[in-house]
């Protein structure tokens, strides 16, 4: 009896061991890859030429800030980034100036400035550059993804998309939407907000 109980418990162990082995290899049990729930603060860390984020002071060594992904606007530059405490976007718009935008991580569910999109809660804050004509810019940081929405004047071609970043055109006129964060979650996003 106690040799079939030991053997019983071998196999549940080997069961319970090859289950595990099944499921770590990038997928959870529900077959999506497990590097969708990456959070955000864990993207791989992208090179930017230039020091975009150390002439607005936003590359404290101390805050350990990390560029996510970067993308060309026409002649507009942004770049995504994010820290222990925050994610942020440094925009280099020649004709419109050169800004920053951080937004601290959503503490819980309840400091969320929206949270229709997967990804959230989100937590919101938005700015413009300094010049007449500048750009606007929103920022919306949650636990897994970045939505940007960025509005300036003229058409802009998208190029040099570099980190885990999808850019969506907006039904709104003068308006670009970048979503950055894993993959799977980015197509989701950008489906809903194309819809």
């Amino acid at each position: 009896m106690i040799r079939s109980f030991r053997a019983a418990a071998t196999v549940v162990l080997v069961v319970s061991l090859t289950a595990v082995a099944c499921t770590s290899d990038g997928h959870n049990g529900d077959g999506s890859r497990a590097a969708e729930f990456v959070p955000l603060r864990k993207l791989r860390e992208i090179a930017v030429s230039g020091d975009p984020l150390g002439e607005l002071g936003a590359d404290d060594p101390g805050a350990r800030t990390r560029p996510v992904a970067e993308v060309r606007l026409g002649g507009d530059r942004l770049v995504a980034y994010v820290d222990p405490k925050a994610c942020g976007l440094v925009v280099d718009a020649p004709g419109a100036g050169h800004f920053g935008l951080k937004t601290a991580w959503p503490k819980d569910d309840n400091d969320a400035g929206t949270d229709s999109l997967p990804g959230g809660p989100y937590a919101q804050s938005s700015s413009s550059g300094y010049e007449r004509r500048s750009a606007w810019v929103q920022l919306s940081c949650g636990g897994r993804a970045m939505i940007v929405r960025y509005e300036a004047r003229g058409a802009h071609d998208v190029s040099g998309v570099r980190g885990a970043m999808s850019v969506v055109r907006s039904r709104t006129r003068n308006a670009t939407l970048v979503v950055i964060g894993p993959k799977k979650l980015r197509s989701v996003i950008a489906r809903k907000l194309s819809a």
